[in-house]
């Protein structure tokens, strides 16, 4: 598994009585998510960073709940190749945390193992036009 990190990385978290964690109110462009790229890995970074990477991305991507806890997947539908019932995803993607009210939170560390996780248990390698590339199902 390869988790990148570039830059600083400050995580404020609140640990409330229970044990679970809560977001502190940071600026939305300060909130972690993963960006993957098949065949690269994924790299962990603030919003702004993806932002930047892939301007504009919640609005012009399609999103897709990826799994539980309010994981969502970024992808551009024409970096998606459909084969039967499975989707292959070939380009860039952003994965964020929503809550229950769609506002975005910054990933966990547990989010972003299981993240990579994923992304290893489901990186394949596809052949078009006689060359190999690596894609992730989603």
């Amino acid at each position: 598994m390869d988790l990148n990190i570039e830059g600083d990385l400050n995580i404020n978290v609140i640990l409330v009585a229970d044990g679970s964690v809560v977001d502190c109110d940071m600026d939305p462009a300060d909130m972690i998510v993963e960006m993957l790229v098949p065949g690269k890995g994924a790299k962990v970074m603030k919003f702004a960073e993806a932002d930047a990477l892939m301007p504009g991305f919640m609005d012009i991507c399609v999103p897709v709940d990826f799994g539980n806890n309010g994981l969502t997947i970024y992808y551009p539908e024409n970096k998606v190749i459909r084969l039967g019932k499975e989707v292959f995803l070939f380009g860039g993607a952003v994965i964020c945390s929503e809550n229950e009210d769609g506002d975005l939170r910054s990933l966990s560390g547990e989010d972003i193992y299981d993240i990579n996780q994923y992304v290893e248990e489901n990186t394949v390698t596809l052949c078009a036009d006689g060359r190999n590339f690596q894609a992730i199902r989603v």
